[in-house]
């Protein structure tokens, strides 16, 4: 072990931090500090003269303590109160009441070195004696409350079941000198006159339901457990199956079924689909190609009011229609179509692609006008 006068003398820093560690009982992170600073923990000193045992006795840190008894610290080291640690765990499980930690503490320091019990501090007090007091006070504390059960027991019985002179004999029968065998003798036919006018009423039926079970074993009742679960599904199902569906609500006529009622092929749904994906494949070939293929006036789509109202009829939210046909109008401007198209127009029907163009762009604009007013 190392000596009282191999002390390390380290900044307020590191000391801050190892104090903190040890107060808080962060056994896993005081092991990587001192492993990443070299510190040996035996050789550390806090105010007072007192070693990281003091710290972690007094607050009752029973993990630190476990870890630094591995690590060999002097078990008789005295504070400057000339205080052990293990002095410093009884008086910190005096202070304390019903402190479990403190008391397995000092279990633990008595293991490691059971000569610390003798050693006295400034004051000519050691620890054995607080220990030996603590005991003491833990046993009158016992008795105290035993007796004090006892009669507020005695108490109770006596109020609700016998008279006014019962309850005086009853305390006279208690304060006499009688032996504790015959006074627990006395509570347990209390106890069981209690339990048969309470509870007692209720065993012949406890006796009964174990009769109608009869002898049976575990096959027994797992089988009749899997035939009550299987009975049990079977009737939630049937009765999901019975349900009735929920009438639905009204809903106002969209804009998708009065198309249908006005253009009717043979196949109405897969015939707007269709016209609507042609035109899209129509505008992919047209602005998304990039190569030197020519644009004549044939790869162009013929658009009016009605085929707009085809390409919109799918949607019945009115910004989606609305984002929708903004990007038309962004994509058939003419401008944007010159910018993106113009080399590629054959010469021929150059005035006539523009013109068609032009017509594009200026329906899409008045039916989204017509949309925003």
């Amino acid at each position: 072990m190392a000596s009282e006068s191999d002390e390390t003398h380290l900044t307020s820093y590191k000391l801050n931090r190892i104090y903190r560690y040890v107060r808080k009982g962060y056994v896993r992170k005081l092991n990587t500090f001192l492993n990443e600073q070299y510190i040996d923990i035996r050789r550390v000193v806090f105010s007072k003269r007192r070693n990281a045992l003091h710290i972690a006795c007094k607050h009752k840190q029973k993990d630190i303590v476990k870890f630094l008894l591995r690590h060999d610290l002097n078990l008789l080291f005295q504070d400057a109160k000339g205080n052990v640690p293990l002095l410093t765990s009884a008086l910190t499980n005096l202070k304390h009441k019903r402190s479990g930690r403190a008391s397995k503490i000092s279990d633990l320091l008595i293991s490691a070195c059971s000569k610390a019990l003798t050693v006295k501090n400034n004051e000519g007090i050691c620890a054995q004696e607080v220990l030996e007091f603590i005991r003491q006070k833990e046993k009158e504390s016992k008795k105290k409350k035993r007796i004090f059960f006892y009669k507020k027991l005695t108490v109770e019985i006596s109020s609700s079941d016998s008279s006014e002179s019962e309850d005086s004999n009853i305390f006279s029968d208690f304060d006499s000198e009688e032996s504790d065998s015959e006074w627990l003798a006395k509570m347990q036919m209390e106890f069981e006159d209690v339990y048969f006018q309470e509870f007692g009423k209720f065993e012949n039926d406890f006796m009964q339901f174990e009769s109608d079970l009869g002898n049976e074993t575990y096959d027994d009742w797992a089988d009749r457990m899997r035939d009550e679960f299987s009975a049990k599904r079977r009737r939630s199902n049937e009765s999901h199956y019975r349900k009735r569906p929920k009438p639905e609500e009204p809903r106002n006529e969209s804009t998708t079924n009065k198309l249908k009622r006005e253009f009717k092929p043979t196949d109405e749904l897969t015939g707007l689909k269709l016209r609507k994906r042609k035109y899209e494949k129509q505008c992919k070939r047209l602005f998304e190609n990039d190569g030197n293929e020519e644009i004549t006036l044939k790869d162009l789509p013929v658009l009016n009011e009605m085929f707009i109202k085809i390409l919109l009829c799918f949607d019945s939210d009115e910004s989606v229609k609305k984002y929708y046909l903004k990007k038309q109008q962004v994509a058939w401007h003419p401008d944007k179509f010159l910018q993106k198209c113009g080399q590629r127009l054959l010469n021929s029907d150059r005035d006539a692609i523009l013109e068609r163009v032009n017509q594009i762009s200026q329906l899409i604009n008045s039916h989204l006008d017509a949309m925003t007013n």
